[in-house]
């Protein structure tokens, strides 16, 4: 019969084991994460240029962005080759083109909107430890109003729209802008912005209110 001492040791070797188990687990099984994420030639990437660089025009780029993934979202995880991605998407332009123009819409804006498939010009750009050199790829563009803002774009076959984008790093031999005068001008728009917002929030907060005192009488 095992004393309360050995009991105590036993069971510090069995977690001793379970811990050197998972982290040979986590060690082979982070490159395999990796290597999954390599982009092949025929990569189709995601592309949003908004109206232009003012804080509206891009706050409305990323609700468009939200509306586009959140679609395409289920629909990538499906496609099983790149042929196959680029013969659906070419059937949904009308579908993604009104899917664009209704967001836009919802916002208050009255953008012209251009949707195609088409190769453009990407930067190299950095996930993690893998590199994906610059080049011209095959992309669903969206282009809001005059298309002339700095635009978003993501990998959307191999699925990688669902990797943060935030995390990457876009690299480029560009030199950094200096500040100019539309700086004050930005700000403005932002607070306006930040505004429109909130009434737009207390708006549907009294909408509900309403509601709920309709609904008790």
């Amino acid at each position: 019969m095992l004393t309360k001492t050995q009991t105590k040791l036993i069971q510090y070797i069995l977690v001793l084991v379970m811990i050197l188990v998972m982290s040979w687990e986590q060690a082979y099984s982070q490159p395999l994460l990796w290597k999954s994420q390599e982009l092949p030639e025929d990569a189709i990437r995601l592309r949003v240029l908004p109206n232009s660089d003012r804080p509206v025009d891009q706050w409305l780029k990323q609700n468009v962005r939200d509306a586009v993934t959140e679609y395409m979202q289920d629909l990538a995880e499906d496609f099983t080759s790149s042929d196959q991605a680029e013969q659906y998407l070419q059937k949904q332009i009308e579908v993604v083109t009104e899917l664009v123009i209704n967001t836009i819409r919802e916002q208050g804006f009255n953008y012209n909107v251009n949707v195609r498939l088409d190769e453009a010009q990407f930067p190299t750009i950095k996930y993690g430890e893998h590199l994906y050199p610059a080049g011209v790829y095959k992309a669903l563009i969206i282009e809001i109003g005059q298309a002339a803002g700095e635009n978003w774009w993501c990998v959307l076959y191999p699925p990688l729209c669902l990797v943060d984008i935030t995390s990457a790093t876009i690299i480029d031999n560009e030199e950094p802008t200096s500040t100019t005068g539309n700086d004050l001008q930005n700000i403005k728009e932002l607070k306006e912005l930040k505004e429109l917002k909130e009434q737009k929030q207390i708006d549907e907060v009294q909408y509900k209110f309403f509601l709920a005192k309709l609904f008790k009488r």
